[in-house]
């Protein structure tokens, strides 16, 4: 009878291993409605076959309220923590799921990218560290990762890449990620040849963004041509047929909208002669640009190639001349010679060589822990380091502010590198609106600083702005980087506190309790002062904006408060 019952307690602790190890792998994406079937669904087979598991009913409001009150307790007291290292490993746990429907997605690839340049920031290199696709249940496991900083992205069929720059990993720490996966747009159309017949084999390029690569398709026989993985925006669409480049078309791809169409017809490409009109002794060092055109330069200084009927600008430039711009028109059946007189002017430009200092100090490891100020540590947060001196001694513009590269970390510890050079402020803050900063004395190149972030009892400012999505918010998703001046409350800098994400959502932390008022990176016109906005913060609390309109001067959106995630 004693054999049997040890031979059940091993089996029933085989079972619930694996199921540890299952709930493990679930639990960071947390006991969500999608989850929690898959949790529901293992307990039946394995611990209750046959039958419904015997799971105890939650509680009732009425159950609750009629309960006696707990006794009185003295809070045991926190235990302080060791400060993080980075010699060891860690796990990654990236949560994905659809951003319209919440749904998880499977066989999204994850993809943890290695950190390059000696700060060990970020800078958008693709150097893949490792790997994974995520399961059923949207969730993608990298372990045994080794500590440091990365860059995160999430690219599935059918969806836009989604990043987090500059993710932090402490040894024996987990760095937990929600990836709400955005759907992508597909171009599609056919592009005619100048004799209106299909052109295969066509050269499609859309642009959409300036600090994104060009996306790329190529026409079938028929002429029909297909560019995927687009995001909503207006763009360029340029076609490179017969060697030749076409006039930009523009594209707008709305928001929502899984698939947009262009048909390009091509007009006829004739022959242009560009002459330059000036100095003989000039002629052969100018260079001529034509927007949407590929010129080549012949002996007697003249610029020639074909160019597709249409409006086009063009430009000389070279040593001491000015860049003079016009517009021509190119028109088939005509001569389409084009003399363009251009200056030439003797005065030199002043180049400015900044003294570099002999020695650009290197870095030091600075660890520790953000807490609130009654020293329970947080859970998530984002640190926000000053950016490194370059060595030049270089001017600054009036009293501009400094630049932050933003790092982000799970738990509550924190291993980041700052110069060791002067005395260096160190902001952190939470998704709730708490902040706080530490001031550092100079420290030595290569030591170690032990210092943990106490943040304060403020709040935060949630909004959208309508008119970053495209370029500003996209600039800055990819890069880590926020200046000082970004956001301005009450004339005080709160930039190492502020984030954009790709959808133009901005959230800013710090803000005092009270009434306050907002402004900065805030502007719908050429003047800031006209554009503040007044907000109502609590402690602990995010109050939401709303949407701000791109119209300058149209109507304020009324603040409202909102509770905290």
């Amino acid at each position: 009878m004693a054999f049997l019952g040890v031979v059940v307690s091993l089996s029933t602790a085989a079972v619930l291993r694996e199921g540890l190890r299952s709930l493990e792998y679930l639990g960071p994406c947390g006991p969500d409605e999608t989850a929690l079937p898959s949790i529901r669904g293992w307990l039946r087979t394995r611990l209750w076959p046959g039958e419904e598991p015997r799971v105890r009913p939650l509680l009732s409001r009425e159950e609750l309220d009629e309960r006696p009150p707990p006794l009185p307790s003295t809070p045991a007291p926190l235990l302080k923590p060791e400060a993080p290292t980075l010699n060891g490993t860690g796990r990654v746990v990236a949560c994905v799921h659809s951003e319209a429907t919440g749904e998880p997605l499977e066989g999204v690839s994850v993809t943890l990218l290695a950190p390059d340049g000696p700060e060990g920031f970020i800078r958008l290199t693709r150097k893949v560290e490792m790997s994974a696709s995520t399961d059923e249940q949207g969730t993608a496991l990298l372990r045994d990762v080794r500590a440091g900083i990365y860059h995160l992205c999430a690219k599935g069929p059918g969806y836009l890449e989604h990043c987090e720059p500059n993710v932090g990993l402490v040894a024996g720490g987990t760095l937990s990620l929600t990836f709400p996966m955005r759907e992508s747009t597909t171009l599609r159309g056919v592009v005619l040849a100048p004799d209106g017949t299909p052109a295969p084999d066509v050269s499609v390029e859309v642009f959409l963004d300036m600090d994104r690569e060009s996306v790329f398709g190529t026409t079938d026989a028929q002429g029909r041509y297909e560019v995927r993985d687009l995001w909503p925006a207006e763009g360029i669409v340029n076609v490179r047929w017969m060697g030749n480049e076409s006039l930009r078309r523009r594209v707008v791809l709305r928001e929502g909208e899984r698939e947009e169409r262009l048909d390009i017809s091509l007009k006829p490409f004739v022959p242009v002669t560009l002459v330059p009109e000036g100095p003989r002794r000039w002629k052969t060092q100018l260079e001529a640009h034509m927007v949407d055109a590929t010129l080549a330069r012949q002996e007697d200084g003249r610029w020639t190639g074909l160019v597709e009927a249409g409006d086009h600008d063009v430009a000389f430039h070279g040593p001491n001349v000015f860049y003079n711009a016009r517009t021509v028109t190119v028109t088939e059946g005509a001569s389409n010679v084009f003399r363009l007189p251009f200056k030439v002017s003797m005065k030199q430009g002043r180049v400015l060589n900044w003294p570099r200092a002999d020695h650009v100090p290197e870095g030091f490891e600075l660890a520790g822990h953000v807490v609130r100020e009654d020293g329970v540590p947080v859970d998530g947060f984002y640190v926000s380091v000053p950016q490194w001196w370059n060595g030049y001694y270089s001017r600054r513009c009036g009293n501009s502010g400094d630049s932050f590269y933003r790092f982000r970390f799970s738990g509550s510890g924190f291993v980041v590198r700052p110069q060791a050079e002067g005395t260096q402020v160190i902001h952190a803050w939470t998704e709730d609106g708490r902040a706080g900063s530490i001031t550092l004395p100079p420290a030595e190149e290569g030591s170690r600083v032990v210092a943990d972030i106490v943040l304060k009892e403020t709040g935060g400012v949630r909004g959208r702005l309508s008119f970053l999505d495209e370029y500003l918010a996209e600039r800055y998703r990819q890069s880590p980087m926020v200046n000082e001046e970004a956001v301005v409350v009450d004339n005080w800098w709160l930039g190492p506190t502020f984030r954009v994400d790709p959808d133009g959502t901005f959230f800013l932390a710090g803000v005092k309790p009270g009434e306050s008022s907002l402004g900065g990176l805030l502007h719908e016109g050429p003047d800031r002062s006209d554009s503040t906005r007044r907000v109502f913060v609590r402690p602990g609390v995010v109050t939401e904006l709303g949407i701000i309109p791109r119209v300058p001067g149209g109507p304020t959106p009324p603040w409202r408060e909102g509770a905290s995630p």
